[in-house]
């Protein structure tokens, strides 16, 4: 019961510090072992966290790596900055030029991706025309 009671704290943690319920399952996974899917699983299941299946990581998936971080590395290449504060400044003015077309066309491309993700059955493939 103890270990049920843990589980349940650290799964209000995982919430409050906005974990994704796929994040939440896999952290109880490492931190409890196998045993406690079950539980975790009921738990999720009573307070309608839906636990999704995660394809292994891959960067041709992931909007971060072909969308934001190209855009935010053109911007910023060349430029030093002494101090965290400049660094997030400079990138908060980044961020506050991308436009609504620049966030639509990547979903449209991250879309064009998955398909072909999909039709590969998600073998490695290169050059899906999704640029």
């Amino acid at each position: 019961m103890a270990v049920l009671r843990e589980q349940h704290v650290c799964i209000k943690f995982c919430f409050k510090f906005g974990k994704t319920a796929a994040e939440t399952h896999q952290m109880l996974k490492q931190a409890f072992g196998e045993n406690s899917l079950g539980q975790t699983n009921e738990f999720l299941a009573k307070n309608k966290m839906a636990v999704v299946p995660h394809p292994p990581y891959s960067p041709d998936l992931a909007p971060c790596d072909f969308f934001l971080f190209p855009k935010m590395k053109i911007k910023l290449k060349g430029q030093r900055s002494d101090t965290v504060e400049e660094i997030q400044v400079e990138t908060q003015t980044v961020l506050n030029i991308l436009t609504k077309k620049n966030f639509q066309d990547a979903f449209l491309k991250w879309q064009k991706r998955w398909d072909r993700c999909m039709r590969s059955q998600g073998d490695y493939f290169e050059g899906d025309g999704a640029e």
